[in-house]
Protein backbone atom coordinates (compact mmCIF):
# COMPACT_ATOMS: atom_id res chain seq x y z
CA UNK A 1 0.00 0.00 0.00
CA UNK A 2 1.23 3.59 -0.63
CA UNK A 3 1.32 4.98 2.30
CA UNK A 4 2.94 8.58 1.46
CA UNK A 5 0.91 11.54 3.13
CA UNK A 6 -2.18 12.94 0.59
CA UNK A 7 -1.59 16.66 1.56
CA UNK A 8 -1.72 17.85 5.55
CA UNK A 9 -0.11 14.96 6.69
CA UNK A 10 -2.51 11.81 6.49
CA UNK A 11 -1.43 8.44 5.09
CA UNK A 12 -3.45 7.12 2.31
CA UNK A 13 -5.41 4.20 2.91
CA UNK A 14 -8.72 4.16 3.50
CA UNK A 15 -11.86 1.82 4.38
CA UNK A 16 -14.12 1.46 1.27
CA UNK A 17 -16.59 -1.35 2.40
CA UNK A 18 -19.38 1.45 2.96
CA UNK A 19 -19.43 1.72 -1.17
CA UNK A 20 -20.73 -1.46 -1.19
CA UNK A 21 -23.31 -1.24 1.38
CA UNK A 22 -24.66 1.76 -0.11
CA UNK A 23 -25.01 0.29 -3.14
CA UNK A 24 -26.98 -2.56 -1.89
CA UNK A 25 -29.07 0.00 -0.26
CA UNK A 26 -29.85 2.37 -4.02
CA UNK A 27 -30.59 -1.26 -5.74
CA UNK A 28 -32.85 -1.98 -2.93
CA UNK A 29 -34.30 1.27 -3.04
CA UNK A 30 -35.02 0.97 -7.01
CA UNK A 31 -36.15 -2.77 -6.76
CA UNK A 32 -38.50 -1.24 -4.30
CA UNK A 33 -39.78 1.07 -6.63
CA UNK A 34 -40.24 -1.22 -9.42
CA UNK A 35 -42.49 -3.42 -7.27
CA UNK A 36 -44.31 -0.27 -6.04
CA UNK A 37 -44.96 1.57 -9.57
CA UNK A 38 -45.89 -2.39 -10.88
CA UNK A 39 -48.33 -2.95 -8.14
CA UNK A 40 -49.82 0.79 -8.64
CA UNK A 41 -51.87 0.20 -11.86
CA UNK A 42 -55.15 1.57 -12.08
CA UNK A 43 -54.20 3.34 -8.69
CA UNK A 44 -55.82 6.61 -7.48
CA UNK A 45 -54.21 9.99 -7.80
CA UNK A 46 -53.62 10.29 -4.44
CA UNK A 47 -51.87 7.18 -4.53
CA UNK A 48 -50.29 8.29 -7.87
CA UNK A 49 -48.67 11.59 -5.96
CA UNK A 50 -47.43 9.66 -3.04
CA UNK A 51 -46.01 7.23 -5.57
CA UNK A 52 -44.26 10.38 -7.79
CA UNK A 53 -42.81 12.35 -4.65
CA UNK A 54 -41.10 9.19 -3.79
CA UNK A 55 -39.37 8.33 -7.29
CA UNK A 56 -37.91 12.30 -7.13
CA UNK A 57 -37.05 11.42 -3.58
CA UNK A 58 -34.98 8.07 -5.08
CA UNK A 59 -33.75 9.65 -8.19
CA UNK A 60 -32.36 12.61 -6.10
CA UNK A 61 -30.25 9.95 -3.91
CA UNK A 62 -28.79 8.21 -6.89
CA UNK A 63 -28.48 11.98 -8.75
CA UNK A 64 -26.81 12.61 -4.87
CA UNK A 65 -24.55 10.03 -4.43
CA UNK A 66 -23.20 10.51 -8.52
CA UNK A 67 -22.72 13.73 -7.87
CA UNK A 68 -20.13 12.89 -4.66
CA UNK A 69 -18.54 10.91 -6.21
CA UNK A 70 -18.22 13.47 -9.64
CA UNK A 71 -16.49 15.66 -6.64
CA UNK A 72 -14.32 13.13 -4.40
CA UNK A 73 -13.11 10.46 -6.83
CA UNK A 74 -12.58 10.84 -10.21
CA UNK A 75 -10.02 14.11 -10.17
CA UNK A 76 -8.29 12.73 -7.00
CA UNK A 77 -7.98 9.03 -8.96
CA UNK A 78 -6.78 10.33 -12.11
CA UNK A 79 -3.92 12.15 -10.85
CA UNK A 80 -3.08 9.44 -8.17
CA UNK A 81 -3.33 6.14 -9.90
CA UNK A 82 -2.09 7.21 -13.86
CA UNK A 83 -3.37 2.92 -14.63
CA UNK A 84 -6.61 4.03 -13.18
CA UNK A 85 -7.27 6.69 -15.74
CA UNK A 86 -9.42 4.81 -18.28
CA UNK A 87 -11.42 3.18 -15.82
CA UNK A 88 -12.21 6.78 -14.36
CA UNK A 89 -13.26 7.76 -17.99
CA UNK A 90 -15.51 5.07 -18.42
CA UNK A 91 -17.01 5.85 -14.77
CA UNK A 92 -17.83 8.98 -16.12
CA UNK A 93 -19.51 8.06 -19.38
CA UNK A 94 -21.62 5.62 -17.38
CA UNK A 95 -22.65 8.58 -14.83
CA UNK A 96 -23.70 10.33 -18.10
CA UNK A 97 -25.35 7.70 -19.44
CA UNK A 98 -27.44 7.32 -16.04
CA UNK A 99 -28.43 10.64 -15.33
CA UNK A 100 -29.97 10.74 -19.12
CA UNK A 101 -31.69 7.55 -17.64
CA UNK A 102 -32.69 9.05 -14.68
CA UNK A 103 -33.60 12.15 -16.62
CA UNK A 104 -35.95 10.33 -19.20
CA UNK A 105 -37.86 8.42 -16.09
CA UNK A 106 -38.30 11.76 -14.07
CA UNK A 107 -39.98 13.27 -17.95
CA UNK A 108 -42.28 9.93 -17.15
CA UNK A 109 -42.79 9.93 -13.33
CA UNK A 110 -44.04 13.89 -14.47
CA UNK A 111 -46.49 12.88 -17.09
CA UNK A 112 -47.87 9.98 -14.82
CA UNK A 113 -48.16 12.71 -11.79
CA UNK A 114 -50.26 14.86 -14.15
CA UNK A 115 -52.85 12.24 -15.93
CA UNK A 116 -52.73 9.18 -12.99
CA UNK A 117 -53.13 7.31 -16.43
CA UNK A 118 -52.38 3.26 -16.58
CA UNK A 119 -49.68 3.92 -20.13
CA UNK A 120 -47.97 6.64 -18.47
CA UNK A 121 -47.68 3.99 -15.28
CA UNK A 122 -46.58 0.97 -17.50
CA UNK A 123 -43.89 3.85 -19.28
CA UNK A 124 -42.74 4.72 -15.57
CA UNK A 125 -42.01 0.85 -15.35
CA UNK A 126 -40.53 0.66 -18.10
CA UNK A 127 -38.17 3.67 -17.77
CA UNK A 128 -37.22 1.95 -14.18
CA UNK A 129 -36.26 -1.32 -15.87
CA UNK A 130 -34.00 0.36 -18.26
CA UNK A 131 -32.88 2.69 -15.22
CA UNK A 132 -32.04 -0.50 -12.85
CA UNK A 133 -30.19 -2.57 -15.80
CA UNK A 134 -27.40 -0.14 -16.42
CA UNK A 135 -27.12 1.15 -12.59
CA UNK A 136 -26.98 -2.95 -11.74
CA UNK A 137 -23.81 -3.41 -14.32
CA UNK A 138 -22.43 0.13 -12.82
CA UNK A 139 -22.24 0.20 -9.43
CA UNK A 140 -20.94 -3.97 -9.93
CA UNK A 141 -17.76 -2.19 -12.35
CA UNK A 142 -17.39 0.48 -9.81
CA UNK A 143 -16.58 -2.12 -7.06
CA UNK A 144 -14.84 -3.89 -8.51
CA UNK A 145 -12.86 -1.70 -10.71
CA UNK A 146 -12.65 1.55 -8.41
CA UNK A 147 -12.74 0.44 -5.08
CA UNK A 148 -9.77 -0.72 -4.89
CA UNK A 149 -7.52 1.53 -5.78
CA UNK A 150 -9.38 3.80 -3.92
CA UNK A 151 -8.36 2.02 -0.70
CA UNK A 152 -5.37 2.55 -1.43
CA UNK A 153 -4.88 6.10 -3.11
CA UNK A 154 -7.35 7.81 -1.00
CA UNK A 155 -6.77 9.13 3.10
CA UNK A 156 -9.71 8.66 5.29
CA UNK A 157 -10.71 11.88 5.74
CA UNK A 158 -11.00 11.81 1.77
CA UNK A 159 -12.83 9.11 1.45
CA UNK A 160 -15.50 10.51 4.38
CA UNK A 161 -16.08 13.25 2.07
CA UNK A 162 -18.66 11.07 0.09
CA UNK A 163 -20.52 10.28 3.20
CA UNK A 164 -20.68 13.53 4.35
CA UNK A 165 -21.79 14.85 0.90
CA UNK A 166 -24.67 12.30 0.70
CA UNK A 167 -25.76 13.05 4.15
CA UNK A 168 -25.67 16.70 3.76
CA UNK A 169 -28.35 15.97 0.40
CA UNK A 170 -30.56 14.71 2.62
CA UNK A 171 -34.27 16.93 3.13
CA UNK A 172 -35.01 17.45 6.42
CA UNK A 173 -38.79 16.14 5.77
CA UNK A 174 -37.49 12.86 3.99
CA UNK A 175 -34.84 11.94 6.73
CA UNK A 176 -36.65 9.31 8.61
CA UNK A 177 -38.12 7.86 5.33
CA UNK A 178 -34.10 7.50 4.23
CA UNK A 179 -33.00 6.46 7.37
CA UNK A 180 -35.65 3.50 7.79
CA UNK A 181 -35.58 2.27 4.19
CA UNK A 182 -31.66 2.06 4.80
CA UNK A 183 -31.96 0.38 7.35
CA UNK A 184 -35.00 -2.30 6.36
CA UNK A 185 -32.22 -2.54 3.76
CA UNK A 186 -29.12 -3.53 5.80
CA UNK A 187 -28.34 -6.63 7.14
CA UNK A 188 -29.05 -6.53 10.77
CA UNK A 189 -24.94 -5.78 11.94
CA UNK A 190 -24.62 -3.08 9.26
CA UNK A 191 -28.02 -1.30 10.22
CA UNK A 192 -26.71 -1.55 13.78
CA UNK A 193 -23.48 0.09 12.87
CA UNK A 194 -25.74 3.07 11.13
CA UNK A 195 -27.53 3.69 13.86
CA UNK A 196 -24.59 3.20 16.40
CA UNK A 197 -22.73 6.00 13.94
CA UNK A 198 -25.60 7.99 14.22
CA UNK A 199 -25.93 11.61 16.46
CA UNK A 200 -27.77 11.61 19.66
CA UNK A 201 -30.08 13.34 19.48
CA UNK A 202 -30.84 11.10 15.68
CA UNK A 203 -30.81 7.74 17.89
CA UNK A 204 -33.39 9.32 20.61
CA UNK A 205 -35.83 10.79 17.27
CA UNK A 206 -35.80 7.62 15.68
CA UNK A 207 -36.81 5.05 18.78
CA UNK A 208 -38.94 7.79 20.02
CA UNK A 209 -41.63 8.15 17.09
CA UNK A 210 -38.95 7.58 13.95
CA UNK A 211 -40.08 4.06 13.38
CA UNK A 212 -43.58 4.42 13.54
CA UNK A 213 -43.47 7.58 11.11
CA UNK A 214 -41.20 5.25 8.71
CA UNK A 215 -43.88 2.73 8.83
CA UNK A 216 -46.63 4.47 8.27
CA UNK A 217 -45.45 5.95 5.35
CA UNK A 218 -43.68 2.87 3.66
CA UNK A 219 -47.39 1.21 4.30
CA UNK A 220 -48.82 4.03 2.03
CA UNK A 221 -46.27 3.49 -0.43
CA UNK A 222 -46.68 -0.16 -0.79
CA UNK A 223 -51.00 0.50 -0.63
CA UNK A 224 -50.99 -0.97 2.66
CA UNK A 225 -52.78 0.28 5.91
CA UNK A 226 -50.58 1.48 8.56
CA UNK A 227 -51.87 -1.23 11.10
CA UNK A 228 -50.40 -4.15 8.54
CA UNK A 229 -46.59 -2.16 9.16
CA UNK A 230 -46.61 -2.49 12.70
Amino acid sequence: MNSAPAGGGEPRGCDVADLAVFHGFLLTLFDDAQRWVTESAEAPPRHVARMTRHLDHVVAILHDHHHGEDLVLWDRLSGRAPGCVLHVDAMRRQHESIAARAEALSADVERWRETASEPERQRVVASLEALVSELREHLGQEENVIAPVAAVELTQSEWDELAEHGRRAVPRERLLLQLGLMLDALSPDDAAHLLASLPVPVRMMWAAFGVRVYRRQRARLERRSPSEAA
